[in-house]
């Protein structure tokens, strides 16, 4: 004879009947069936009876079968719930697949855990259909020490922490806390919303980037895909001025920003260069650069004044790659003069960076070189030949040896180090002092789509086409990561407190500190005295402006 069921129900000792029994009996069970989990719906009471793979439903009341999901995991069932305003039936299996189920209807099934599934928690689920949630959550455990948020409005997974122990069971608390459990701990776990959207903007962005200023409040500048370029105030998260498209049919391929002189510099894809003019709103245009360079790959700004001892205002200069290899030097005050140029590399040039602390330039080649150069300028009233910008090789790094190429990198500048991204998805640092690099045993991800460094801390932020925001330390241990339900095309740190900016969706978003980081380097950041930002005004849109038009002097 297989499984029964049947309820005694536990009064109070007081009274006459200590132990009631009541009319639940079910008997239709098979010699073979094993029972391992009942489970209890209180709306409609109903009982779902697990047996193996198979979960049979039964009236709480009458005791008949009114359903049956016949073998729909691969191995046995280890949890299951009901979400009452979605009318799902959730289940978690051995194998580590959690599915939702509409009557016996597979709606979606999520298949990140590795291993046996321990708990699964609902939050924001109403008992009543007439009210509405904002977004369903569903939380769930696993031996493989995870924890996943997943979304049920969109059928994503939101954020995963891991723990590195195997979680045994998790309960709800409230509907923001629950606790877990492994071998050697009982963990109170605050869930909160980690993202807060600033700003939509109408095209996909690729590009974002912290500018500051000596004497000017930081902005954050936003390149769309539309062409357009947002100037964004940290603080506030509005819009200060916007650069509206200049060409139809030619995308933007790079920009340079210089607050301190208010001239942003456009590279397009026909390797022209605009010089805008970000004094009023819209930005005009000023100057356009010919197109009679080598492809040039990337541009960026040099400032020597950045880095210099005394207050002595010195003039800056555009640099650029291009595809022969070589680094050139456009003088801005004799409208993109080609000062100089350098063979740098045997192949294409695919990025330069520098690092003002250190008086540094950095480039990558397809020549699976990463080459690092010292970079000046000289102003030598004597002799005017000495003048200018010199650039000359410091070490060169041979990264042939890697897997695949390396396609971007980032600086932490202060402690003299390189975060590598490689092309298929790794993250490299290297420290230059010793010429050490470290791979993270968890490092690799799927079409890492940018990096940033937060100088203050010496953490690094990527983001991939999976919707996976990842934070590393500088040695390369990766310390949290939150996934969103869309791929991620840019970050940056918001401003030295931390906090992280991301752009996805045709918006940007904000994750706090406090929502990736643990107690102890939120404790050290705090001693450290991070500047807060100045908040800016944005000066209003002028619809009569000519922006378009090149005034002649």
């Amino acid at each position: 004879k297989g499984f029964k069921l049947n309820f005694d129900n536990i009064r109070d000792r007081n009274e006459e009947n200590f132990i009631k029994p009541s009319k639940l009996l079910i008997e239709d069970f098979q010699s073979d069936h094993f029972i391992s989990r009942i489970y209890f719906r209180n709306k409609t009471r109903h009982l779902y009876a697990v047996d193996e793979r198979s979960i049979y439903v039964y009236s709480y009341d009458t005791n008949e079968r009114i359903k049956t999901y016949n073998e729909i995991h691969p191995v046995s069932i280890t949890e299951i719930t009901y979400c009452e305003s979605k009318d799902y039936l959730i289940t978690g299996g051995r194998e580590g697949t959690i599915k939702i189920w509409n009557d016996t209807k597979l709606l979606y099934q999520f298949n990140k855990h590795k291993n046996s599934i321990t708990s699964l928690i609902l939050l924001s689920d109403f008992q009543d259909k007439n009210k509405k949630s904002f977004n369903i959550e569903l939380i769930s455990t696993s031996l493989d020490g995870s924890i996943y948020f997943w979304n049920l409005e969109n059928w994503t997974g939101e954020y995963k922490f891991n723990v590195q122990h195997p979680i045994y069971t998790a309960q709800k608390i409230s509907n923001n806390q629950f606790y877990i459990s492994t071998k050697k701990t009982i963990d109170i776990i605050l869930y909160n919303k980690y993202k807060d959207d600033i700003l939509k903007i109408r095209s996909k962005i690729t590009y974002l980037e912290r500018i500051e200023s000596n004497f000017k409040p930081a902005r954050l500048l936003c390149v769309a895909e539309d062409n357009s370029c947002r100037f964004i105030s940290p603080v506030s998260g509005q819009s200060i001025i916007i650069s509206l498209p200049l060409l139809e049919d030619v995308n933007i391929k790079k920009v340079a920003y210089s607050l301190d002189y208010d001239r942003l510099y456009i590279l397009f894809c026909n390797a022209t260069i605009a010089v805008i003019s970000t004094i009023t709103n819209p930005c005009r245009l000023i100057e356009e650069w010919g197109n009679s360079y080598t492809s040039i790959m990337d541009i960026i700004l040099y400032d020597p004044s950045k880095s210099c001892e005394n207050s002595e205002v010195l003039p800056y200069f555009i640099l650029g790659c291009s595809d022969a290899g070589q680094i050139m030097v456009f003088d801005p005050a004799c409208y993109g003069y080609l000062d100089k140029t350098i063979q740098a590399h045997n192949a294409k040039i695919s990025k330069i960076l520098l690092n003002t602390t250190h008086n540094k330039l950095y480039s990558i080649g397809d020549d699976f070189k990463l080459k690092i150069w010292t970079i000046a300028y000289a102003n030598n009233l004597n002799d005017s030949m000495s003048n200018g910008v010199t650039i000359e090789l410091l070490s060169c790094i041979n990264y042939s040896d890697l897997p695949s190429p390396i396609v971007d990198i980032c600086l932490y500048e202060t402690g003299e180090m390189i975060g590598a991204v490689t092309e298929t998805g790794k993250l490299i640092i290297y420290k230059e002092s010793d010429k050490s690099y470290k791979t993270g045993s968890d490092s690799s991800s799927v079409g890492i789509t940018d990096i940033s460094c937060l100088e203050i801390l010496g953490i690094f932020a990527t983001v991939d086409n999976e919707g996976c925001l990842k934070i590393w330390d500088y040695c390369n241990n990766l310390l949290r990561e939150i996934y969103l339900n869309v791929p991620i095309d840019t970050v940056e740190f918001l401003n030295q407190r931390g906090d992280i900016v991301i752009g996805y969706s045709h918006k940007l978003s904000i994750i706090k500190l406090e929502h990736y980081i643990q107690l102890e380097p939120m404790k050290y950041l705090l001693t450290l005295n991070p500047i807060d930002d100045q908040i800016e005004i944005p000066i209003d849109f002028d619809d009569k402006l000519k922006w378009w038009i090149i005034e002649k002097m």
